[in-house]
């Protein structure tokens, strides 16, 4: 894949910078940052009373160890960060508020990316929802220690706009980064409408990672695959249910997966269920003839798929 493309900047996405200087370093205590779509960026941040109005402006302000908590409601941002984070210590948290509904950002039909990261680390995001993004809900890049925990990715890639990069269509897309978790995740309605003969989207999308896992997901109804695993080393694969996505490419005589598992080594599939896929529930392939290795399929369920098991 390419990299980030300049154009994208024409497309009024936002771009959030965190470079974590000196005084990072030094001891802080751990900061709570509030953001609500009654706020303002020209608040504190620091309490409910004073939230910011954006996400963007919370991750300006954060720093490793920080949690930045998004009240309910609709937020219309499109965040591109580059080198947020760093390697060791605590990560930074983005959440929506405990015991409350998920916040939900919408690109509305007209932003390609609800959040993209570029060299990121040590990121927790959860409890929120991305829908109505052209391109993808939330991806990453050359990222490392990034945890993807109970969001749900609805309805994005219906019309690509980044048409110089390689997307297709997705929900959650993780490439080229290590020590990744996407667990309790919900993809659904994810990929191109109308579906091209050969055009289709991907629920969870993960590239070329390594030291990663993918669990106890559900990736349903998306056009396309559910789970893509490709040219990654060392993965789980496991607690997935993965139903009813329109694989159908057979105008050309082959299919995606319920989860499809291409080329890399070291990967476990076990205990998901695949069920009324139009393809296989599990593909199996080595597309560009790796030495592939260390394949384990243990303990899953296909059923009422066009294929249980396509090698």
């Amino acid at each position: 894949m390419n990299p980030l493309p300049k154009t994208v900047l024409c497309l009024a996405i936002v771009t959030a910078l965190c470079l974590v200087g000196p005084d990072a370093t030094q001891a802080r205590e751990p900061t709570v940052w509030y953001v609500s779509t009654t706020g303002s960026d020209n608040n504190s941040g620091i309490s409910l009373e004073t939230p910011f109005a954006t996400l963007n402006r919370a991750l300006e302000t954060a720093r490793p160890g920080d949690t930045i908590r998004i009240r309910p409601g609709t937020y219309a941002e499109a965040l591109v960060l580059e080198k947020l984070g760093q390697d060791h210590g605590e990560p930074i948290v983005i959440e929506g508020q405990p015991g409350l509904d998920p916040p939900v950002f919408d690109g509305q039909g007209v932003h390609a990316i609800g959040l993209w990261c570029e060299d990121c680390a040590n990121l927790t995001i959860r409890h929120l929802v991305f829908t109505g993004y052209t391109d993808l809900a939330v991806g990453f890049t050359q990222s490392t220690r990034i945890t993807l925990e109970n969001i749900s990715a609805r309805d994005n890639g219906c019309c690509v706009q980044l048409t110089d990069w390689e997307f297709e269509g997705y929900g959650l897309f993780l490439e080229n980064s290590t020590d990744c978790l996407v667990k309790d995740c919900e993809t659904s309605g994810n990929g191109p409408k109308p579906q091209g003969e050969l055009l289709m989207g991907t629920g969870i999308n993960m590239y070329g990672c390594a030291d990663s896992r993918i669990l106890d997901n559900v990736s349903h109804h998306n056009i396309g695959g559910g789970i893509l695993v490709e040219d990654s080393f060392n993965i789980l694969v496991q607690g997935n249910t993965v139903y009813a996505n329109d694989l159908d490419a057979s105008i050309d005589g082959w299919w995606d997966g319920g989860l499809w598992l291409d080329g890399g080594g070291n990967v476990v599939v076990r205990d998901n269920l695949f069920y009324s896929n139009l393809g296989p529930g599990l593909e199996i392939s080595n597309e560009d003839n790796q030495n592939i290795q260390g394949y384990v399929v243990e303990g899953n369920v296909c059923h009422s798929n066009y294929w249980g098991v396509y090698i």
